[in-house]
């Protein structure tokens, strides 16, 4: 399939804790303190392909000081994983269940950290009826997650990126 223009939405909520709970499961039961929930979006051009049952979307994102850094966000039916390159290189992995392991490549250096995958969604059927007023999602995926450095949970998380036409 040739790689076709989308837009592609980019959500991502976090909440910090204050103090680090003991256990991941202390976390989700609300054990800890937290602070309030951040919200980022950002909706960018990209493009979208499908190669061998695997959904691939690309975009790049500029920081606004000159570093540009590359994502490819790969979807099957159960999982997705997004791929960084740039000033921050990363390959995150998302299924339900499962805890990823990668190291964070930063700046400052190199930081080890865990994503414990709660729960996923993936929605890869397209959108009736898409038109110029309405052009249709090709896709959704969605995580949610808890975040954990030095063996300790630091944050819950969730990222939905959606892409339509």
């Amino acid at each position: 399939m040739r790689a076709q223009k989308v837009m592609v939405q980019i959500t991502g909520t976090q909440r910090l804790f204050s103090e680090w709970p003991e256990t991941a499961d202390s976390a989700q039961d609300g054990g800890a303190d937290s602070t309030e929930t951040a919200q980022t979006q950002q909706t960018l051009p990209g493009l979208y392909s499908c190669q061998k049952g695997a959904h691939f979307v690309v975009y790049e994102e500029d920081d606004g000081e000159g570093h540009v850094t590359r994502s490819t966000v790969k979807i099957t039916e159960d999982s997705f994983e997004v791929m960084r390159k740039g000033a921050g290189c990363v390959r995150m992995a998302f299924r339900a269940g499962r805890r990823s392991e990668c190291r964070y490549d930063t700046p400052c250096g190199r930081m080890p950290v865990v994503f414990d995958v709660k729960e996923t969604e993936i929605c890869l059927s397209q959108t009736e009826g898409a038109g110029a007023d309405n052009p249709g999602d090709v896709l959704l995926a969605r995580a949610a997650y808890v975040l954990e450095m030095e063996g300790r949970p630091v944050s819950e998380n969730t990222v939905l990126v959606r892409v339509s036409r």
